[in-house]
């Protein structure tokens, strides 16, 4: 699912990357250049979008292996820089009373325009309904987050005969409290899920036809 979604376009990427190299380079001379030749300044601030994605990545696996080890009960330490994301994920947890079932539950589904698979986060109960509950460590909500969980809930539905009430992004963070998209809006985001994924299929077709 998420590498089907990553045929929409990200026009912002390309600003936030230039934005991220620009910024490396405005630390280095606010700090003092040192010996530091111009070349390797140039060479490292290219590097620097990919660093700053590569450190994302791994805050996020980070995050979601402690939580998939707390919903099994396994007790383990909280990953050193990332209490406040731990803290965040607990706070939303208790202050909400849900109770949670299941955790990196892979998912499979197959429709006219193609079929998908994909591990979803969490399956929690709360008033008695079942709840499909995103965690996500990024800084802002995206639209994708909505096609995702939908492509998530329709397959998870499908195999398990089970009915998802609603869907939860929960967005954490290391200083500020929990953030959430609620919705039981399934339709609308499917079929806008389903349109990336017919144009997913589409361009695979093409680039493996020449």
């Amino acid at each position: 699912v998420t590498t089907i979604l990553q045929t929409i376009a990200k026009p912002a990427l390309l600003y936030w990357a230039v934005s991220s190299s620009v910024g490396y380079i405005d630390e280095v001379i606010k700090d003092g250049k040192d010996k530091t030749s111009w070349e390797d300044i140039i060479i490292n601030a290219k590097k620097e979008p990919d660093r700053i994605k590569h450190e994302s990545a791994d805050r996020g696996r980070k995050v979601h292996k402690f939580i998939e080890n707390f919903i099994r009960g396994e007790k383990e330490e909280k990953p050193e820089g990332l209490e406040g994301y731990i803290n965040c994920f607990l706070k939303y947890i208790e202050e909400n009373k849900v109770e949670l079932l299941e955790s990196e539950v892979q998912i499979y589904n197959k429709e006219k325009e193609g079929s998908y698979c994909g591990t979803l986060d969490i399956i929690c109960k709360k008033d008695n309904e079942l709840i499909l509950l995103d965690v996500k460590t990024s800084k802002n909500f995206y639209p994708e987050n909505l096609l995702q969980t939908a492509a998530y809930q329709t397959a998870y539905e499908k195999m398990f005969d089970k009915k998802i009430s609603k869907r939860i992004v929960l967005k954490l963070s290391n200083f500020k409290d929990p953030e959430t998209i609620i919705t039981d809006e399934l339709e609308k985001d499917y079929n806008a899920f389903l349109s990336v994924l017919k144009t997913y299929n589409y361009l695979e077709e093409f680039k493996n036809e020449r």
